[in-house]
């Protein structure tokens, strides 16, 4: 089994991975990819007190663009916390083909909930699947 590495895609102030290196301990790698230089300064910098022995390398440019910067640095697990959608998808998916390790997790997600976002939709919805759940 290779070793964890993370790629994080669109990765802003470094929020998704600094959330993830707490449970996954055995990560040896992270490469931070984004289109703005001081952000990913910013995430370098809150990945510090947190990566243990885990390296960290940033990639300044369009997530499509990215390929690993060593050998042996196949990401394991890619993710996309609200920033997938500004991307080119298909380019993004096709890169990710190429140079994710064999049985790769890509995970694309956001950061709020249903269940606490309190908006007119989200009540409604929420009744919704409530009832369908009571009957």
């Amino acid at each position: 089994m290779p070793a964890p590495v993370l790629l994080d895609l669109g990765t802003g102030t470094g929020q998704a991975p600094r959330a993830l290196l707490p449970v996954l301990h055995r990560m040896v790698h992270i490469d931070l990819v984004d289109v703005h230089k001081s952000t990913l300064e910013a995430a370098r910098a809150a990945l510090v007190p947190v990566r243990r022995a885990c390296t960290v390398d940033v990639f300044t440019g369009s997530a499509h663009l990215f390929a690993p910067g060593a050998p042996g640095r196949a990401p394991t697990l890619i993710t996309s916390c609200r920033s997938f959608h500004r991307m080119s998808r298909s380019e993004v998916l096709s890169m990710a083909g190429r140079v994710a390790a064999p049985h790769a997790v890509v995970a694309i997600m956001g950061d709020g909930s249903l269940w606490t976002r309190q908006a007119d939709w989200t009540a409604a919805l929420r009744e919704l699947m409530q009832c369908d759940v009571d009957r």
